[in-house]
């Protein structure tokens, strides 16, 4: 299951980097299956996702809530690669209206 789960994270990673397939999955919710892909407990899964997230956050917000979220939970790493996707996922966001929003609607809840 880990293996399937890793290839699925590192399709998609491929997929977000080019601009007619990430139009296309930003359309079918990619973001969601990415939300569930960081829930793995592979740490290689989990970093295909937050790649896939920051290309994503290249071309369009991606400022759903548990998105926001699941960046926080994988931002919480020793990996560096990984911690670097997040933090470049959140400056993506920040250029975005709606990005700033969300992070200002979450700022008070993900903030220790």
């Amino acid at each position: 299951k880990d293996s399937t789960l890793h290839l699925i994270s590192l399709l998609l990673h491929i997929l977000t980097t080019n601009k007619t397939n990430h139009d296309q999955l930003m359309s079918g919710d990619a973001s969601k299956l990415l939300v569930c892909l960081a829930k793995t407990s592979n740490d290689e899964t989990r970093t295909a996702v937050a790649g896939s997230l920051y290309n994503m956050t290249q071309l369009n917000p991606v400022a759903e809530e548990t998105a926001i979220e699941a960046l926080v939970r994988l931002s919480k790493s020793s990996e560096n690669e990984r911690v670097l996707w997040c933090a470049w996922c959140f400056a993506n966001l920040s250029t975005y209206p709606k990005g700033r929003a969300m992070l200002g609607k979450l700022s008070a809840s993900l903030v220790p």
